[in-house]
Order: structure tokens, then C-alpha cells, then sequence
């Protein structure tokens, strides 16, 4: 990871958290447009959004337990939901990846489930601030 940053090719926003520089994102969505069909790129789009569905679902449930849950069933497979110990964590993770919601409910638009993941997801972000 030192190396990728050292050569601009990764960023660190926030400690412990990576993105990659915008001419890569752009390169590997490119490179994906022809190597992937449009169904993987949309398994994959959503399997990201579950994932953010899960463990917002599981921040807000240690954060705020008198609030109402999303009712979800089982993640999907290869998703993998954050866990976390403590409201502490929930917290943490929440205020790390909090700058990446606005930009993934964008981006779900053109999912053919986009309304479905947009009503499920967005009570558990309400919480976390006005721009969601």
C-alpha cells in the first residue's frame, strides 16, 4: 500500500482508508466496460451497495437502538457486512466512510433495482447527515 501511494496511485483520505486517483478509477471502469458483461458490473455495483446496507443497518442498530431497523433479508453472497464491537466503532466507521454515501446513491441511479436500494438504505443514513 506504501508503494501504490508513494506513486500517487492510491490516496488515503482518511487513516487506514484507500481510494484510488481519479485517471485510474477512470482506467479500470474503462477496462471493465470491455472485459465485464453489464450484468457482473451490476452484481458488483450491487453487492457494494448491500454491503454499505448492511453495515449501516448494523452501525445504526448499536448507535441508535431506539430508532427502527432497515428490515433486510440475508446479505447476498460475497457480501460481507463491517461488524463492529462497540458503539465506538460503529461511530468511527460511520464518520470514515461517511464522505463515499452521497457519491454510491448516485451511482446506483442506473441499477435496474435502484429504487429498491435507495428506500432500503436511506433510513439508515438519515442519521449520519443532511446531504444524504
Amino acid at each position: 500500500m506504501a508503494e501504490l501511494i508513494d506513486h500517487h496511485l492510491l490516496v488515503e483520505p482518511v487513516a487506514g482508508r484507500y481510494g484510488c486517483q481519479e485517471l485510474l478509477r477512470t482506467y479500470a471502469g474503462e477496462l471493465s466496460s470491455r472485459l465485464d458483461s453489464a450484468a457482473e458490473r451490476s452484481a458488483a455495483l450491487f453487492r457494494t451497495f448491500e454491503h454499505y446496507l448492511y453495515s449501516a443497518d448494523a452501525a445504526m442498530a448499536l448507535l441508535a437502538p431506539h430508532r427502527g431497523r432497515v428490515t433486510v433479508s440475508p446479505p447476498g453472497p460475497g457480501v460481507r457486512p463491517q461488524q463492529f464491537d462497540s458503539a465506538a466503532d460503529a461511530a468511527q466507521w460511520i464518520a470514515a466512510e461517511q464522505h463515499l454515501l452521497p457519491e454510491l446513491l448516485r451511482r446506483v441511479g442506473h441499477h435496474p433495482h435502484a429504487e429498491t436500494l435507495r428506500r432500503r438504505l436511506l433510513p439508515a443514513l438519515k442519521a449520519w447527515g443532511p446531504d444524504l
